[in-house]
């Protein structure tokens, strides 16, 4: 037999030695996973070994995903382990209650933290937001966008997001405007309505109004320079609105007003029983974000959101267990798959050394078949390794490309 031969075959068996410790790895972090399973009582629930590694692949990808978006949060509190904790386990309860993607609880609480909410009322304001979002068919992050702005601009406490909430769905309850596009238009005449001594609730009665005869964009840049200009002619707000009551457009541009401004006017004035009847409306707003949350709630897509929300936080629970032995694990593949290399190098350079005898065409099959019997030892990771499906394609890519590329195309055509 051709002396390639008899390396070849000597240096797959340091291979195989290789692959066996690999595979012996594999198997002891399976035991040891398969223990932390049962400690938590997930092994059967799920139900076979590719159910479970299915699951733990899932729970592994959301748990990193939600503790790098939460851990994003503490770059702004810069908590102890202790109470970081502990915050996190409030956004995570927040997030399940409500039935919200763990994620975007985690977005919506640095957003939060941003504007300037506190830690300690970070998890009522999470849940503030949070119906409201549920009541106004949007997201977490548009409706924390919302309260904080006017929060901010009116200089009120966290404790009155409810309030601000109810008043902004008074207003979508009265005017043709949704909450999306109240939230991302709300910026506009928050802050210089604050400015101008126009109160929140009063503010909320202008766009109500506005809102029923205009569309809600344009309706807020005329208000904006309503507000703009009674206030640089330093008249008061009411009493120019009275004064311009039944007015034509074009009195209302004689008495000095911008086009724009003019438009704002003519938007309340015009409508000015409207206005009246909205001013009474906001005064009894209370409660209005909650009764528009209980119809939601009732709703079976929104029970549905809540029983999903429940299975992921089980998941986190599972990903929680498996995650922090990830980097110990990870690190036995890698030098599993350094080993596996190291010993596909030897078999090359078996072969290319020691080429001096030519190899008749049943020689050559021979060592093929014996080369891709020894590389089917890779196929133990298959049911173990699918959430490190990279890993897995990568070591596979060696094993069988390497050693068929380098030792049958190119080292045993001479």
């Amino acid at each position: 037999m051709p002396k390639i031969q008899l390396n070849v075959g000597a240096k797959l068996g340091e291979l195989r030695r290789k692959l066996g410790a690999a595979g012996g790895m594999v198997r002891r972090w399976g035991h040891r996973l398969k223990r932390e399973l049962r400690g938590v009582g997930l092994a059967l629930k799920f139900g076979g070994i590719t159910a479970v590694i299915g699951a733990i692949g899932s729970s592994i990808r959301e748990t990193y995903r939600w503790r790098k978006e939460i851990a994003q949060v503490n770059t702004l509190l810069r908590l102890p382990k202790r109470e970081f904790r502990e915050m996190r386990k409030e956004v995570r309860g927040v997030a399940k209650e409500l039935g919200l993607g763990l994620t975007d609880a985690a977005k919506a609480a640095y957003d939060a933290i941003s504007a300037g909410i506190g830690q300690n009322n970070l998890k009522p304001f999470l849940q503030v937001a949070g119906k409201s979002a549920i009541a106004g068919a949007t997201d977490i992050s548009t409706a924390v966008d919302a309260l904080t702005t006017v929060i901010n601009a009116y200089g009120f406490e966290t404790s009155e997001a409810s309030m601000v909430s109810d008043h902004l769905f008074q207003i979508v309850k009265d005017g043709k405007i949704t909450f999306s596009e109240l939230a991302n238009n709300i910026s506009k005449l928050a802050p210089i309505a604050k400015t101008a001594g126009v109160s929140f609730s009063d503010l909320s009665a202008m766009i109500a109004t506005a809102v029923k005869v205009e569309k809600p964009e344009r309706a807020m840049t005329a208000l904006r320079a309503m507000i703009r200009d009674i206030t640089k002619q330093g008249k008061d707000l009411k009493t120019t609105l009275v004064d311009l009551k039944g007015a034509s457009l074009e009195e209302i541009f004689a008495a000095g007003f911008s086009s724009e401004a003019a438009q704002g006017i003519a938007l309340l004035t015009g409508n000015f029983q409207t206005l009246l009847a909205e001013v009474n409306a906001m005064e009894s707003a209370v409660g209005e974000m909650g009764r528009a949350f209980d119809v939601m709630a009732e709703d079976p897509t929104q029970q549905l959101r809540i029983a999903m929300a429940d299975l992921r936080d089980h998941g986190i629970e599972l990903g929680n267990t498996v995650l922090p032995n990830m980097a110990r694990s990870l690190s036995w593949v890698a030098r599993v798959a350094n080993d596996a290399a190291q010993g596909i190098k030897n078999v090359s350079k078996g072969a290319a050394y020691d080429a001096t005898t030519p190899l008749n065409d049943k020689e050559r099959r021979e060592i093929i078949q014996e080369v891709n019997d020894e590389l089917g030892t890779f196929s133990l990771w298959n049911s173990i390794w699918q959430p490190f499906r990279p890993i897995h394609s990568t070591a596979k890519y060696y094993g069988k490309a390497s050693v068929k590329a380098d030792i049958l195309n190119n080292k045993l055509k001479a």
